[in-house]
């Protein structure tokens, strides 16, 4: 069964390689400039992002993403929408499906729920499921995708609910995903993501003392047993030793969102050295995670309050 929509205008690969490489141009690359400013979201409005922000205002952050991501989607041609269906399909679980869980499918946010899947990548038979409340049918979709998806719609009645449901439901996903055949670099991708995922969790567990052993996603480079004996130790030095030698990076705070940080600055050096290739699948996979990042950084800027600048200049991602 189809998880994500089959709808593509077929261009040959090297119409769309040209086209990625123009878009590229427009990429925010100033971002201490733009967080300093005084009026940042005027800025945005006399840059490339102008349509979305005029429109939307600062809501225009998640308009804009996922209408670039449909764009990009819809020019693929059959072949290449296969290779990065892993992709969309992690971004459409994380965007539309877990919204969803959130919102506990209450009457109330029916029109939030339409407004999600009316801009979702899914097969009209996932949003069908989705907007019929239907978790058992949720479940039986996604066991076309993994066995190891059965009974996680139990998760849903219990005291955590969606919290529980989308923890479990990403490291399955995950699992599948590095297991499964896919595309070199989207498997480098993945992994990458499970690191940082990993020691998310770990540093979650250890800085504020949360009872009970996490579970990890198995796959990454850091191993389940490395990953326990790191939470056994619960030591913040440790993890900033090991975060250090992943990243190349002489981390001297023992801070857990340095290191996160760090973590996703990792990925996206490995991620544009693979765009490198002027005709090749990494060009693709930089464009979509700079347009990740890109939003990322605008939602840090946008979003600051009255935090100090100097505080959010060390939360921007520089891809």
């Amino acid at each position: 069964m189809e998880l994500l929509a089959v709808h593509s205008k077929g261009y040959p690969d090297d119409y769309l390689f040209s086209r990625i490489r123009g878009r590229k141009v427009f990429f925010i690359t100033e971002w201490l400039q733009l967080l300093y400013s005084p009026h940042p979201l005027d800025d945005l409005k006399s840059s490339h992002y102008r349509y979305f922000f005029e429109k939307h205002s600062a809501e225009g952050i998640g308009q804009w993403l996922t209408e670039e991501f449909q764009w990009i989607y819809s020019q693929m041609n059959r072949k290449m929408q296969i290779i990065f269906s892993p992709f969309f399909l992690y971004y459409e679980i994380e965007h539309t499906l877990f919204p969803c869980f959130r919102y506990g499918f209450r009457k109330d946010r029916e029109e939030a729920v339409r407004k999600l899947l009316h801009m979702s990548l899914f097969s009209d038979r996932v949003k069908t499921v989705l907007e019929r409340r239907d978790m058992k049918g949720i479940e039986e979709i996604f066991l076309t995708l993994s066995a190891r998806f059965k009974g996680l719609r139990g998760l849903f009645s219990g005291p955590e609910r969606s919290l529980a449901l989308e923890q479990k439901f990403m490291h399955v996903y995950l699992e599948h995903t590095v297991q499964s055949d896919i595309h070199a670099e989207l498997k480098q991708f993945f992994v990458s993501l499970i690191d940082i995922r990993n020691i998310r969790t770990l540093l979650k567990h250890v800085r504020w003392h949360i009872p009970g052993v996490p579970s990890f996603v198995r796959g990454g480079t850091i191993d389940e047993a490395r990953c326990k004996k790191l939470f056994d130790g619960h030591d913040l030095s440790e993890i900033k030793t090991l975060v250090s030698r992943l990243t190349r990076m002489d981390i001297q705070e023992d801070d857990p969102a340095v290191f996160e940080r760090a973590l996703f600055r990792r990925l996206s050096k490995k991620v544009q050295k693979a765009g490198q290739d002027p005709l090749g699948v990494g060009l693709l996979l930089d464009y979509l995670w700079r347009c990740y990042m890109q939003a990322l950084n605008l939602r840090i800027v946008l979003y600051r309050g009255d935090a100090k600048k100097e505080i959010l200049e060390g939360s921007l991602i520089y891809e």
